[in-house]
């Protein structure tokens, strides 16, 4: 991977990230909700757009080498 296309895949993955970071808050907004199916769901959507958010903060920060090194 050259260090251009290094630096455009890092770029994208930061988009995604504040993409992410965006839709948590969206489902923060979200009032109190009294049926525990839907307070579940909100609950799941949330750790796992947190833990999405995380691997791509993650790749970004990702040492890169060269496989022909």
């Amino acid at each position: 991977m050259t260090e251009s296309e290094r630096n455009a895949a890092v770029s994208q993955a930061r988009k995604i990230q504040r993409a992410l970071n965006l839709a948590q808050s969206e489902v923060r907004k979200v009032g109190p909700v009294d049926d525990p199916h839907l307070k579940a769901m909100f609950t799941d959507a949330l750790e796992l757009l947190a833990g999405l958010e995380k691997e791509f903060a993650d790749f970004g920060m990702k040492e890169w080498r060269s496989p022909f090194a």
